[in-house]
């Protein structure tokens, strides 16, 4: 009896086992599909043949990570480090000098400019050119000064990035210009005066070599710290974070320099300054010429080209109405070779002072 049940128990068993064996159709590896799957199949053709439904598209493979792109920090960084010393100083000699302005819509001291240019019968007037960078150029009167303008639709504020490109242009004209070869490239202001007569000035201009730039690496105050030399560290080598006032002098091989920038570095300095930095036209030349440079201590003069009398004011420079014995021997002694902030409501008696004090 026993050996029957334990019979009947496998049989049973391997019934159960066949049920669950998958069917393949002869000649191929696929399994059988049961009538149920195949009314399925049939029924789904048949809506997508009216349009009823729609087989959804494969999934999107999904991309292979892309490599992490260096900082511009890091990029910049990196390029610093790999420039070896250049020899970007000039011969001492006879030097030729661009003289580039930029004013709003007028010259108040153009004839104090130009008696300065004629003096000694235009003996160095084949020595200078002026360029002059107005930010409404649709206002200007005098044909002096327009026949010096250069061609932008920028419009600049103070402290805006359109200052900085300014000086850009004015420098790009100054060096490309025909029939001239500067060895030296001066920033100026409407406001400026020469503190030396022209015979003088090519005296002290023809023995130098270096650019001159009154750079520091520290901000002096606190606008100074949180505008420009926190948010640039975030972008440039915090050792090339450098500030100097606009109103620099700067020798050809620098000024080529800084017109490649982009080129050699692959990183535009403008998208840099004007999304992070305030007041860029103090900061973008330092900083750019010291990444080109590996450093700027010792490759240029430490010189502030233009004096300024602060007084007891840190927000703006003092501005004058007359020209002193006093304050052209201050800034004589500061090492500069100009001066500002005059005041443009009597041009005429500054003039007719110039010639008193400077021209005699």
């Amino acid at each position: 009896m026993k050996t029957f049940r334990k019979k009947r128990h496998n049989k049973r068993k391997t019934k159960r086992q066949n049920k669950t064996k998958i069917k393949f159709r002869a000649g191929s590896s696929e399994p059988r599909k049961s009538l149920k799957e195949i009314m399925e199949m049939k029924k789904r053709q048949k809506l997508q043949a009216t349009g009823q439904i729609v087989d959804a598209p494969p999934p999107t493979p999904t991309p292979p990570p892309q490599p992490i792109k260096p900082s511009n920090k890091t990029r910049l960084t990196e390029f610093k480090n790999s420039q070896v010393n250049q020899e970007l100083n000039l011969p001492v000699g006879e030097k030729k000098v661009a003289l580039m302005f930029i004013i709003i819509d007028d010259l108040p001291l153009e004839n104090l400019w130009r008696d300065w240019l004629e003096d000694f019968n235009g003996k160095y007037y084949n020595n200078i050119e002026i360029f002059i960078h107005a930010k409404f150029p649709e206002r200007i009167r005098s044909r002096w000064v327009g026949e010096r303008l250069i061609r932008s639709n920028l419009r600049p504020n103070w402290g805006s990035i359109e200052l900085s490109k300014a000086m850009y242009y004015l420098m790009d004209d100054a060096f490309n210009v025909r029939g001239f070869s500067a060895d030296y490239f001066v920033f100026l202001s409407e406001s400026c005066i020469p503190i030396y007569r022209i015979d003088k000035f090519f005296e002290i201009v023809n023995e130098q070599t270096k650019s001159w730039i009154d750079f520091n690496d520290k901000p002096t105050n606190g606008y100074a710290y949180s505008n420009q030399f926190m948010p640039l560290k975030l972008e440039l080598p915090d050792e090339c974070v450098l500030k100097s006032d606009q109103w620099v002098m700067l020798n050809r091989p620098n000024v080529e320099q800084l017109l490649n920038f982009e080129k050699q570095t692959n990183i535009s300095i403008w998208n840099i300054m004007s999304n992070v930095a305030k007041a860029s036209d103090e900061m973008w030349i330092a900083s750019s010429l010291c990444i080109l440079n590996n450093g700027l201590e010792g490759k240029v003069e430490k010189r502030k080209v233009t004096y300024v009398d602060w007084g007891q004011e840190t927000r703006s420079p003092l501005t004058f109405d007359e020209i002193t014995p006093d304050l052209i021997a201050k800034a004589r002694e500061n090492g500069s070779l100009f001066m500002r902030k005059f005041a443009s409501r009597n041009p005429n008696w500054l003039i007719n002072d110039w010639h008193k004090v400077v021209g005699k």
